[in-house]
C-alpha cells in the first residue's frame, strides 16, 4: 500500500499527479523507505549522554546521521516543489493542494507583523505530513486487512453491513459517511490502540522537576504510548481487539474519543498528519471492502498478536482478495 499512499498525499501537498513517473516523486519515496527502515533498526546512541551522542553523532556511519540526512533530502525536495509552486503561482491554481492553498494564504497575510506563514514553515509542515501519513497509511490499512481475514465473520462483517447500508454498491465511499458508520470509525480507533504509531523521542528544553525526579536540559525522553493504550485501569481486558469500546450500548453511536487514546501522541507535539490519516485509512478500508473479501492465504492460517506493540509484524503474511 505504501506507493499508493505516497501517490496521495503527494497529490494533496504538492498536486503531483503521478509518483511513479515522476524523479522527484521516486526520490520522495525511496528516502522515506530509507529513514522508515533506519528508524526502526533501534541504536544504542539514545542511551548515551548528551555529550557523548553529539560525539558519536559527527561518525559518518551512525544511524542518527543517515537519519538527518534522509530528512534533509526530503526537506530539499519538498523545498523545490515549494519553488516550483512559487514560479508557476500564477497559471497554478491557488486551492488545487496544500502548498498552493499555503503560499496564498501567506501573500494575503503579508502585511500582518503577527502572521507566522513564511516559506520555510511551509517546507517543514509539507515534509512532516509525508513523512507522518506515508508511513503510517501503508501499516494501518494493512494490519486493518489482516484483522479482517482472520475476523471474516465479525470485523469484517460488520464493515461490510455497514457499507452495503450507508453506501451501497454504486458509488464510492466518502469521508462523509463515517458519520453513518459507527461500527467502522470504531475499527479504526481499536486499531489505533492496539498497533500506536511509531513513538518519536523529545528533547527536554530545559531542567525539570518531575515527582522529585530532576530531568536535565538537553534529555532525550522517549514516550510509552503503550503502557498507555494498553493499560488495564483505562481499558477493559485492553489485550483484546474490541470496537464495541467506542461504541454506544446498542452499537448505534460512536462515543465520544478518549483523551487516552494517544497513538498520535498529544499536545502541540502530536503528529500532524493524524487527520489526514484516518480520512485516508477509512477510504481505503471502505474502498476495498465495498468490493471485496479478504481472506488468509489457503492452507497457512494468519499470526496476529495485539498484546505485541511492533507495527510491521506483519511482513510476510499474505492475503487472498475475492470479489464479493
Amino acid at each position: 500500500f505504501t506507493p499508493s499512499a505516497s501517490n496521495v498525499i503527494l497529490r494533496v501537498l504538492f498536486g503531483e499527479r503521478d509518483a511513479s513517473t515522476s524523479l522527484r516523486g521516486m526520490a520522495m519515496v525511496e528516502n522515506l523507505d530509507k529513514f522508515s527502515k533506519a528508524l526502526g533498526a533501534g541504536s544504542l546512541i539514545e542511551v548515551l549522554p548528551q555529550w557523548a551522542r553529539h560525539l558519536v553523532m559527527l561518525l559518518p556511519f551512525t544511524r542518527s546521521v543517515a537519519l538527518r540526512r534522509f530528512v534533509q533530502n526530503l526537506i530539499e525536495l519538498g523545498s523545490q516543489y515549494v519553488t516550483d509552486h512559487e514560479d508557476t503561482k500564477k497559471s497554478h491554481p491557488a486551492n488545487e493542494d496544500f502548498v498552493g492553498a499555503y503560499l496564498k494564504r501567506s501573500e494575503e497575510q503579508q502585511n500582518r507583523p503577527e502572521s507566522n506563514l513564511n516559506k520555510n514553515y511551509l517546507i517543514g509542515n509539507t515534509v512532516s505530513l509525508y513523512m507522518a501519513v506515508s508511513h503510517s497509511v501503508p501499516s494501518f490499512v494493512h494490519w486493518h486487512m489482516l484483522n479482517c481475514a482472520q475476523s471474516k465473520d465479525t470485523v469484517q462483517a460488520g464493515i461490510h453491513e455497514e457499507i452495503d447500508r450507508v453506501v451501497g454498491r454504486d458509488r464510492p465511499p466518502a469521508w462523509e459517511d463515517r458519520l453513518a458508520m459507527p461500527y467502522t470509525m470504531a475499527v479504526l480507533w481499536e486499531m489505533y490502540r492496539c498497533k500506536p504509531n511509531s513513538t518519536l523521542p523529545r528533547s527536554v528544553g530545559e531542567d525539570i522537576l518531575l515527582n522529585d525526579y530532576v530531568i536535565p536540559k538537553g534529555t532525550v525522553v522517549m514516550p510509552n504510548f503503550w503502557a498507555v493504550l494498553m493499560n488495564d485501569s483505562l481499558w477493559e481486558n485492553p489485550g483484546k481487539f474490541d470496537p464495541s469500546r467506542f461504541l454506544s450500548d446498542d452499537g448505534s453511536r460512536l462515543l465520544d474519543r478518549p483523551e487516552y487514546l494517544i497513538s498520535f501522541s498529544l499536545g502541540r507535539r502530536m503528529c500532524p498528519g493524524e487527520p489526514l490519516a484516518t480520512m485516508e485509512i477509512f477510504l481505503y478500508v471502505t474502498t476495498l471492502l465495498q468490493k471485496l473479501v479478504v481472506l488468509p492465504e489457503e492452507g497457512r492460517p494468519l499470526s496476529i498478536d495485539f498484546k505485541n506493540a511492533t507495527m510491521d509484524d506483519y511482513v510476510g503474511q499474505k492475503l487472498r482478495f475475492v470479489l464479493r
